[in-house]
C-alpha cells in the first residue's frame, strides 16, 4: 500500500505543476497583443449586418490603431453585389443583429470573446481526455499542450468565427466521450442540441450528426466480432481482480516481479486494488449510467442490448433530417430571391473544363498547408487504433476513434462540395473566378482550424490506448 500512496503523491504533484503551467500561459496570452486578421466570410458578414440594419449598426469610429487596422480591412472586403449575402455566416449575422438591438456592435467584441472561447475550448480538451482515460495527469498535459502551441494562440487575433466554430466541435466531441462512457439520456438530448447549433455556423458541420447513425449501423452489422472478444475479456479481467483481491485482503507477500508489474499497472491506470472486504462485488452489467457515472460495461456491448441502438439511430437521423431540411430550405431561398443566380449543369461542365481543371489540385494543397507535425502524428495514432479490439483498449476509445475518423472524413467532403458550391456561385456573380476565388477557398484551410484541439486531444489518448492494447496482449501471453 506504501508503493500506491508514492504514486499517488507524485501524480498529484505532477498534476499540480502542469496546472500552474495551463494558468501561467492563460495569463501570459491575456497580456500578450496579436494582430488583427480577418477573413472573407467575417467581412461580408459584417457588412451583410451594417447593410441589413444602418440605423442601428452605425460605423464605429476609429479611436485607436487597431480600431484603424480592423476598419480598412472592412472596407477592402466589401462586396456589394447582390447575392454576396450567401457567403456570410448566419452565426456572425445574428451576433450582428443582437448587438445592434442593444445598441452594442462593435466587431473587436469578437477579439475580446476568442479569449473566452480558448479557455472553453481547452477545458473541454481536458474533459474529453479525462472521460476517455479516466487520468487527470494526461488531460492536464492536453491543457498545458494546447496553451503553448503557438499556431493555436494565433488564432486570437482573427476577427472570424474559427475559434468560435472549434470550440463548438471540441464541446460536441466532449460530449460524445461521455456519452459513450456513460450513455445518459441528458448527454445524448445535448448532442442532439449542439448539432443544429454547429450548422448555423458551418453547414459542414453536418457531418457531427450523420457520424452517429453512420457508426450505429455499421456497428449493428459487425456487433458479433465486437461483442464476443469484449464479453471475453470481462469474465477474464473481472476473475483476475477477484483473485488479485482476495491475495491483497489476505496479505500475501507477492514476488517481487509481479508486484512490480502490478505497480506499474496500477500507475497507468490499466489496474486498481479492489476492496479486499468486498472481493466478489460486481456492478449490475447493462445499467445506464448517467452524468457523473460511467456503465459497467463496453458501450457496444451496452447499445445493442434490448436494441437500444435503434432508438437512437431513429433520433440521430430525425435531427439530421431535420437540420439537412433547413438548409435545403435555406439554399431555395436563396436562389429564389437571386433566379440570376441560378445554377445549371452547363455552369458544372464549364467549371470543371479547361483551366478551371486546377481548382481541385489547387483545393488538395490548400489542405495540405494545414497539417504538421503534430497533426499528422495524432492523425496516425489515431489510425492504428481504429483495427483494434475494443477489449484491448480503453473503454470507449474505439468508438470514439471511429466517431471522430467519420465525422472529419464527412466534414472533408462536405467542405468540398461547400467550396464548389462557393467557387460557382462567385463565378455567376462577377463572371470569373478573379482574385476573389482565394477566398472562396478559405473554408478548407479553416477546416483543420475547427478540428485542431480534438486531433491534438484524441492524439494524446490514442497514444495512452496503444500503451493499453501492449498491455493486454502482455497479459494475455503471460496466462
Amino acid at each position: 500500500m506504501a508503493e500506491w500512496h508514492r504514486i499517488n503523491r507524485f501524480k498529484l504533484l505532477v498534476c499540480l505543476a502542469l496546472l500552474l503551467m495551463t494558468l501561467a500561459r492563460m495569463v501570459w496570452v491575456q497580456l500578450r497583443d496579436f494582430s488583427v486578421s480577418t477573413d472573407y466570410r467575417s467581412i461580408i458578414s459584417f457588412s451583410t449586418v451594417t447593410s441589413l440594419w444602418p440605423d442601428q449598426c452605425a460605423a464605429k469610429p476609429t479611436s485607436t490603431a487597431k480600431d484603424a487596422t480592423l476598419s480598412g480591412l472592412l472596407d477592402q472586403g466589401m462586396r456589394t453585389q447582390p447575392g454576396f449575402t450567401w457567403f456570410s455566416s448566419s452565426g456572425l449575422v445574428g451576433y450582428g443583429w443582437l448587438a445592434c438591438e442593444n445598441g452594442i456592435f462593435d466587431p473587436l467584441v469578437i477579439l475580446q470573446l476568442n479569449y473566452l472561447l480558448l479557455g472553453c475550448s481547452v477545458f473541454a480538451a481536458t474533459l474529453l481526455v479525462r472521460f476517455l482515460t479516466g487520468s487527470w495527469l494526461l488531460s492536464l498535459s492536453v491543457a498545458a499542450m494546447l496553451m503553448s502551441r503557438g499556431s493555436y494562440l494565433a488564432r486570437l487575433g482573427q476577427l472570424s468565427d474559427s475559434i468560435l466554430i472549434g470550440t463548438i466541435v471540441m464541446v460536441w466531441f466532449t460530449l460524445a466521450a461521455h456519452f459513450l462512457r456513460s450513455g445518459s439520456p441528458i448527454i445524448f438530448s445535448g448532442l442532439m442540441f449542439w448539432l443544429p447549433v454547429a450548422v448555423v455556423f458551418e453547414n459542414s458541420l453536418l457531418s457531427l450528426g450523420i457520424a452517429i447513425p453512420g457508426c450505429l449501423l455499421v456497428g449493428w452489422l459487425a456487433r458479433r466480432l465486437l461483442a464476443l472478444p469484449l464479453l471475453h475479456g470481462l469474465r477474464l479481467e473481472r476473475s483476475r481482480l477477484r483473485q488479485q483481491a482476495q491475495e491483497i485482503g489476505a496479505n500475501l507477500s507477492l514476488p517481487l516481479g509481479k508486484r512490480t508489474l502490478f505497480l506499474l499497472r496500477n500507475m497507468l491506470g490499466f489496474a486498481s486494488p479492489l476492496d479486499p472486504h468486498q472481493p466478489n462485488r460486481a456492478p449490475q452489467l447493462y445499467q445506464r449510467g448517467n452524468v457523473t457515472m460511467a456503465m459497467p460495461v463496453a458501450f457496444v456491448l451496452w447499445v445493442y442490448h434490448r436494441r437500444r441502438w435503434l432508438k437512437l439511430f431513429g433520433l440521430s437521423l430525425l435531427v439530421v433530417g431535420m437540420t439537412a431540411a433547413i438548409y435545403g430550405w435555406q439554399l431555395r431561398e436563396f436562389f429564389y430571391h437571386h433566379p440570376n443566380l441560378q445554377l445549371s449543369s452547363n455552369d458544372w461542365r464549364e467549371f470543371w473544363s479547361g483551366p478551371r481543371a486546377d481548382w481541385f489540385k489547387s483545393w488538395l494543397v490548400s489542405l495540405g498547408h494545414g497539417f504538421d507535425l503534430h497533426l499528422i502524428t495524432s492523425l496516425a495514432l489515431l489510425a492504428l487504433a481504429l483495427p483494434q479490439s475494443p477489449a484491448d483498449g480503453i473503454p470507449g476509445f474505439f468508438e470514439m476513434a471511429w466517431l471522430f475518423f467519420l465525422s472529419f472524413v464527412g466534414c472533408l467532403i462536405l467542405v468540398l462540395g461547400s467550396d464548389v458550391l462557393d467557387a460557382l456561385i462567385l463565378q455567376r456573380i462577377e463572371g470569373g473566378l478573379g482574385p476573389w476565388s482565394v477566398y472562396a477557398w478559405a473554408r478548407v484551410t479553416q477546416s483543420l482550424a475547427w478540428f485542431e484541439p480534438v486531433i491534438l486531444a484524441m492524439g494524446v489518448a490514442a497514444a495512452y490506448n496503444l500503451v493499453k492494447v501492449s498491455d493486454s496482449w502482455l497479459v494475455r501471453s503471460r496466462r
